[in-house]
């Protein structure tokens, strides 16, 4: 959750900086985004090849599975609609909805790779953890290069900071449900 927030607070500050840019979109901005949405396309179709051939059958990776199809469908779509986008604020403001969603997703997908690692037993699937790691990388650097052209949404923080508070809300209420009264629980109420 820490490394999501400080990148999504980086996203805040990477919009910040941009916007002065136009709302609407160049078709020099649309071929440049074309072409980083293809390589997004192939970088999440190998993240996925890694999955099945590496990943498929290990414990505690269902969800990844699950993560990496999405990221490949968004990365589809995000493709078809830039390469028949107008470049108007109609088609920018949903390159933004997709682009944040693929970002969030593909945050979660670096950390759920981090996290399966620890299960990882056999070379083989070591292997594959690794390499997609590197692949997770570079999709996330290039969904950023998108994210540079398009207009700034500041619905996202404040999506982000209610999403936050209700999480820590809800930390709250579980440790008065389950541990207050602990040994130490007046250290972890505080």
């Amino acid at each position: 959750m820490k490394t999501s927030l400080i990148l999504l607070c980086g996203f805040a500050v990477a919009g910040i900086s941009n916007q002065v840019q136009a709302d609407a979109l160049s078709m020099a901005d649309l071929r440049t985004i074309d072409s980083l949405a293809v390589e997004l396309l192939s970088n999440t179709q190998e993240l996925h090849d890694e999955y099945h051939e590496h990943l498929e059958g290990v414990r505690h990776v269902g969800k990844l599975d699950a993560d990496v199809t999405k990221l490949e469908s968004i990365a589809r779509e995000l493709h078809e609609f830039v390469h028949h986008s107008d470049g108007s604020v109609q088609s920018a403001t949903r390159l933004r909805a997709n682009t944040n969603e693929f970002l969030q997703l593909a945050v979660r997908i670096q950390r759920s790779i981090d996290l399966a690692e620890t299960w990882m037993r056999s070379q083989h699937s070591r292997t594959g953890i690794a390499h997609m790691r590197e692949v997770a990388r570079e999709v996330l650097s290039l969904s950023m290069q998108i994210d540079q052209y398009l207009p700034v949404d500041t619905e996202v923080i404040d999506d982000q900071a209610d999403r936050l508070a209700q999480c820590v809300k809800e930390l709250h209420d579980e440790f008065h449900e389950h541990l207050e009264g602990y040994e130490v629980s007046s250290h972890l109420d505080e």
